[in-house]
Formats: C-alpha cells, sequence, structure tokens
C-alpha cells in the first residue's frame, strides 16, 4: 500500500518537473482556463454512515478540490501550472510587441523599396506570422492536456490512501464531496488524507522520485493497479 503511495506521487512530482512550455503568439494573451476537476457520476447513497454490523456499507467522504487545495502536493502541482501559464503569457506580450515591430519597420520601407520587394518582404514576414502561430497553437493545446491530467494524476496519488483508510475504518464506499447533498462530519475523511499524503511527500526519498522522472508513465501503471488486499477503485 505504502508502495503505492510513493509511487503514484511520483507520477505527480514528473508533471511538475517537465520542462516548461516555450511560448509563440501572434495575438493577444489567451488566458489560462481554470483547472479542471475529473467527473463524479452521480449516485444513490445514505447520508451518513450506518454502522457495518446492520449490514449497511459504511460510507466515507473526500474532498478532492479541499485536498488539492490544501495538501502539499496539490499545492505544489497548482503553483507549477500558475507559473507555466504566467510564463505563457508574458511571452505571449513579448512576441505580440515584436512583431508589432516588425510590421511598422516594414510599413515604413514600403515608400522606398519597388513592388516586387515589398511583396517579397511582405510575403516573408506573412510567413513568418503563420508559423509562429502554429507553433503557439501547439503550445497551448499542450498546456492544456497538462492542466487537465493534473487531476487525475492527483487523485491517482491520493487513492492508496483512501483504500488504507478504508481499510481501517471498515468502510465500503468512498464518495466525492460534490456527489453528498448532505453528510455527518464523522464521514469526511478529507484531513486524515491530507496528513498521510503530505507525511508521504515529505517522506519520499530523493531517488525514489528520480527514477519516476524518468518514467513516469510505468509508474502511473503500477500505482493504477490495485494489491490483493486493498479495495479497488469504481470504474464509475
Amino acid at each position: 500500500m505504502r508502495r503505492g503511495v510513493v509511487i503514484a506521487i511520483s507520477g505527480c512530482l514528473a508533471l511538475v518537473a517537465q520542462p516548461g512550455l516555450a511560448q509563440t503568439a501572434t495575438g493577444p494573451a489567451t488566458p489560462v482556463p481554470p483547472l479542471p476537476t475529473p467527473p463524479t457520476p452521480a449516485v444513490d447513497f445514505p447520508i451518513a454512515a450506518t454502522p457495518s454490523d446492520r449490514g449497511v456499507p459504511q460510507i466515507l467522504v473526500v474532498d478532492f478540490t479541499r485536498a488539492m487545495e490544501t495538501s502539499l502536493l496539490g499545492q505544489q502541482l497548482l503553483r507549477a501550472l500558475e507559473a507555466e501559464g504566467e510564463a505563457i503569457a508574458a511571452e505571449n506580450r513579448e512576441i505580440e510587441a515584436e512583431l508589432i515591430q516588425e510590421e511598422l519597420a516594414l510599413t515604413e520601407q514600403r515608400a522606398t523599396l519597388e513592388a516586387a520587394a515589398f511583396r517579397e518582404l511582405a510575403n516573408a514576414f506573412d510567413t513568418k506570422v503563420q508559423t509562429l502561430r502554429a507553433a503557439q497553437d501547439a503550445k497551448e493545446r499542450a498546456f492544456t492536456a497538462k492542466r487537465e491530467e493534473t487531476p487525475r494524476l492527483f487523485h491517482q496519488a491520493v487513492l492508496p490512501i483512501l483504500q488504507e483508510i478504508m481499510l481501517e475504518t471498515g468502510g465500503s464506499i468512498v464518495l466525492d464531496r460534490r456527489v453528498a447533498v448532505a453528510f455527518l462530519s464523522s464521514v469526511d475523511v478529507t484531513d486524515i488524507a491530507v496528513a498521510r499524503l503530505d507525511a508521504a511527500v515529505q517522506s519520499q526519498p530523493q531517488t525514489e522520485s528520480d527514477s519516476a522522472l524518468d518514467s513516469p508513465d510505468e509508474a502511473a501503471s503500477e500505482a493504477d493497479a490495485p494489491s490483493d488486499d486493498t479495495p479497488a477503485a469504481s470504474d464509475d
């Protein structure tokens, strides 16, 4: 179980460690979209936990949004995304200013150049703009994909901890806070999960983190596979 936590955390850290996306742009800076959160299914469930000796499943609740905002790992992921988004916006503005200056200089040359010579320079400028725009679009798509992947990796890191808590408490189901209409505070395990995740992050050896950074996909696939004695995550 503990190995699964470490591997999943390493997968998240691998995402943070990826080089920032160099940006190019030809227009106003594109606003960075809000961080998405994976959808959760609408399900029917009891409002509060019921003792397992009555034959009713013990239900736990976790607030994934709060866990990501307050945990060390979640904050690290969010800071990395914020920094990358700010870098993208700054580079967009810088390149836009450079292209405006080039266009103005080209316009000034028009009066002193023959039509053929000016047309050649204008075509070269248009080609440059189109090339920069294509590169911009590709890099923005890559950044958007990273933003969408981050919550999934965070959930993957928390999952082994939630399975551990379920075994300790006799729980049968863990629900996302967003699908719970009402519940008792006693079934909310968010703070417990955050504390354990923080402890796992702080105790993770640097060597394990480095090895995971070399192959994050392999680390993620290992973390996805539950052990024989741990509850399996729902596919819903």
